[in-house]
């Protein structure tokens, strides 16, 4: 028998099963007829396969769809143009947007399929009748973090599938938690939580986030807990009676303010704080009486810079002081003449101090920012000295980043910021204003300091905290503001001594309302127009108000900074609440007035010849 005979016989098989497929081995002659409803014959050693223009195997499927048939009854074998029609279950239909999909038995080709749609995609070509086929919404922004939940990501998502969106900074709408939400109803769309568009993650700036794991140095502004719980004030009667009874970590050997950052817990408020080296910032609130709980900082890069005046959150890798001093490790007995301290306020550091740890840190609050023990061959008097640690904006800051001489505007008409304010804090502040915000009058300054009333929490919170107890602070310091204030207060040009001013470090302009239960007030001291920087001029004949950039004395010689120690050793930076600056660091060499002696701006000589101080070309305004 050959080829064609069998294949004859199988067309013409008139039984009730019909033949549909034959093999034919040509060495015998062999014809073996297959009768089954499907063929699943398989080539074998010397038999070839063949089939007649049917399809007998299976045709495609596409999940979550009707399936309809066109030509035959869908029993195999499926003859020549028999077709089977798809209708997807979903409202929104096929994803490729075909409202129909078709599998047909090839004429041209035994027992094949020709399909309007790919294999590989027939999965997700029709979604599940309650499911999300579309992207789900999201936060174009590096800083959202995102998970899933009851889904793997993969579409289409089922109902319920929900997409977890957090902020580490807080979103701008004050939330840390947005999701969307596959919808359980029939319009399968996503249930949002951010109504909004403009709802924003903005990315972590320090000081909102920490530069550490610990976050020792995290001076940010966030006052709830992980639970949601407020924060109490680091200076409250509750912590003040309660905070050696929780385990938060406090060492006995030091007092309650030499564990915080600056050694200023009002400075703090309520913010969440590490003073205690915990796993990372904590505060205390009230679960049932005073207790300690975490809270949600985000971490962020470290920084080159200060963001406070005294700088205790910086943790960079300067090394060096503001002359070039070499920093000498803070464990270093030699170096810091034996600080027994120095262990006991591991705390009081924004990080770890380690053997060989000498980058620059203000663990002790001095009041001009991070400093390092230092050894001088040449003067082995002079022990430490500040580094060079600018402010992270400068230019917010009460000064400028810019350097080089400044010169006097001559006859250009200065503006008058007598009777407002230049800056945030408004130390420059000379008007004559002596009511507070609320309309209460002010007790003059001259009976706060002739009483002997001690302004300890204002104009002495830039020392450190041993010498703002008594009997300190030192007398000389002590005397030294005093005298200043009551001649700050009754200049010529200041006819009333209970004007507003802000002697110290508080956030503007104030003055006491009582003397008995020491009380005071913010005063309302409006904003100078149009004028960012302070005039080139001089209110008063002792120019003690002047925060102008001259920098050079009158016979041109440039102004030492005032943190470095060389080529003048000094101390005026304990005269911190004298200058009319919000903040002091590296980059100051201006002409100032700290003093209750000397008449007009000056500065000390930095070009190591003399005199030591002269004073600057100032004019009045």
């Amino acid at each position: 028998m050959t080829i064609s005979d069998c294949s004859i016989s199988c067309m013409k098989h008139k039984e009730s099963h019909h033949c549909h497929a034959f093999n034919f081995r040509e060495a015998y002659g062999s014809c073996q007829q297959i009768r089954k409803s499907k063929s699943h014959i398989v080539n074998s050693e010397g038999y070839q396969a063949f089939v007649q223009f049917l399809c007998l195997t299976d045709y495609p499927k596409i999940q979550n769809t009707e399936e309809a048939f066109h030509g035959w009854s869908g029993a195999y074998p499926a003859p020549r143009d028999g077709q089977v029609i798809f209708k997807c279950k979903h409202p929104r239909g096929f994803t490729d947007g075909h409202k129909v999909h078709m599998a047909t038995c090839a004429s041209m080709r035994p027992d094949a399929w020709y399909t309007t749609f790919a294999d590989k995609r027939t999965t997700i070509l029709c979604p599940p009748p309650l499911s999300c086929v579309s992207e789900h919404p999201k936060m174009e922004n590096m800083a959202v973090k995102m998970t899933y939940k009851d889904w793997d990501g993969k579409y289409p998502a089922p109902p319920g599938a929900t997409v977890i969106f957090r902020c580490p900074a807080k979103f701008n709408d004050e939330s840390f938690v947005h999701n969307a939400t596959c919808s359980f109803q029939s319009d399968h769309a996503w249930d949002i939580s951010f109504q909004d568009e403009d709802v924003r993650c903005p990315t972590a700036v320090y000081p909102d986030c920490r530069l550490s794991e610990s976050g020792n140095e995290y001076i940010g502004t966030m006052n709830v807990t992980e639970t949601g719980r407020s924060c109490f004030r680091w200076d409250s009667e509750e912590v003040a009676s309660s905070y050696y009874s929780v385990e938060a970590g406090f060492n006995e050997v030091l007092s309650f303010e030499e564990h915080f950052l600056n050694q200023d817990p009002s400075w703090h408020k309520n913010y969440c704080r590490n003073p205690t080296n915990m796993a990372r910032p904590w505060c205390f609130v009230d679960d049932d009486g005073v207790k300690m709980e975490f809270c949600r900082i985000p971490l962020c890069d470290y920084l080159k810079c200060k963001m406070s005046q005294k700088g205790g959150e910086y943790m960079g890798v300067k090394d060096k002081t503001i002359s070039g001093f070499a920093c000498v490790p803070w464990l270093d007995l030699d170096g810091n003449e034996g600080d027994v301290m120095i262990r006991a306020r591991e705390g009081s550091f924004p990080d770890e101090i380690t053997e060989s740890h000498n980058f620059c840190r203000n663990a002790n609050g001095n009041p001009g920012g991070p400093w390092c023990n230092i050894k001088d061959s040449q003067n082995p008097n002079l022990k430490w000295e500040y580094c060079d640690i600018p402010f992270c904006d400068f230019d917010d800051s009460g000064g400028s980043s810019k350097s080089g001489d400044h010169e006097s505007t001559g006859g250009i008409m200065q503006p008058n910021y007598k009777e407002c304010r230049l800056t945030e804090m408004g130390k420059e502040y000379i008007g004559e204003e002596n009511k507070t915000e609320t309309g209460k009058e002010c007790i003059a300054w001259t009976y706060a300091t002739g009483e002997g009333f001690l302004l300890t929490s204002s104009i002495f919170s830039h020392l450190p905290f041993q010498d703002r107890q008594m009997p300190r602070p030192p007398y000389k310091i002590k005397d030294y503001l005093y005298s200043w204030i009551h001649l700050y207060s009754t200049t010529e040009r200041s006819l009333k001594s209970n004007a507003c001013r802000n002697y110290g470090s508080k956030e503007r302009p104030w003055c006491f309302i009582s003397l008995e239960n020491p009380a005071w007030e913010y005063c309302d001291i409006p904003f100078c127009r149009d004028h960012k920087e302070p005039a080139e001029c001089i209110f008063t004949a002792e120019g003690r108000e002047y925060s102008g950039l001259k920098n050079v004395t009158k016979s041109g010689k440039k102004c030492q900074h005032w943190l470095s120690q060389t080529p003048n050793e000094h101390s005026t930076i304990l005269h911190l609440p004298a200058f009319p600056d919000p903040g002091m660091d590296s980059h100051h060499n201006y002409c100032r007035n700290p003093d209750i002696r000397n008449s007009g701006p000056w500065c000390y000589n930095g070009e190591g010849t003399d005199p030591e101080w002269e004073y600057c070309d100032v004019h009045l305004c």
